[in-house]
């Protein structure tokens, strides 16, 4: 097994080259463009608003219903959960069009909790959750430092209500991310997050 001191050399080692990687990024206008909708607050206009799997409080989730009802709703666009396949579908379709907008998704205690409250322990050993809660200690530091964010090119991040705050909101706009809240149905949390936060939501319409 090797010194630990080669480990933390081999880790500083690799992050510093993926710093230096050039990343293929989307332009800040278009990105814009898309998570925006053209707005940019100076004509009183609020950021927009996207469906959740198509609304499902009105239509199935992930169906072209969904998405007809959604557009109906006046949405801005409509939030799909994709997975990756065999045959790489989904990493075909973002080579096809370079300029899809990606975005990284962010909660707390993801790999020790299985529930969105920290509440239920995903696993049962004390090793195991130790363990778990270190991967996200670390999952934590690399996001809100900005590296995972710079190594994989996105230009937003998916961000649970419960974390948001103006000051959070200003330190990714600072490294030139825009932030999207993952919301409720609430009518007044989500007025507070367009008109104060100024940030793009995805809700249930």
């Amino acid at each position: 097994m090797a010194p630990w001191y080669l480990t933390v050399f081999a880790m500083a080692l690799i992050c510093n080259l993926v710093l230096k990687a050039p990343r293929p990024r989307l332009s800040d206008a278009r990105a814009k463009e898309v998570i925006l909708g053209g707005r940019n607050g100076s004509d009183g206009s609020l950021p927009p608003v996207f469906a959740h799997r198509g609304g499902r409080r009105e239509a199935p989730e992930n169906t072209l219903a969904g998405i007809r009802e959604a557009k109906r709703c006046n949405a801005s666009g409509v939030h799909l959960d994709l997975s990756f396949t065999s045959d790489e579908l989904i990493y075909g379709l973002r080579l096809r069009n370079p300029n899809i907008v990606t975005a990284l998704t962010w909660r707390p205690g993801f790999y020790a909790y299985s529930d969105k409250e920290n509440l239920k322990a995903r696993f049962e050993s004390p090793v195991k959750h130790w363990i778990a809660q270190a991967l996200d200690w670390i999952a934590d530091s690399a996001f809100h430092c900005g590296f995972t964010s710079y190594a994989t090119g996105v230009l937003a991040v998916l961000v649970n209500r419960d974390s948001l705050s103006a000051d959070y909101v200003r330190a990714w706009r600072d490294q030139g991310i825009h932030v999207i809240a993952c919301t409720s149905s609430s009518s007044k949390q989500n007025d507070f997050l367009r008109k104060v936060l100024r940030v793009a939501i995805i809700t249930d319409l």
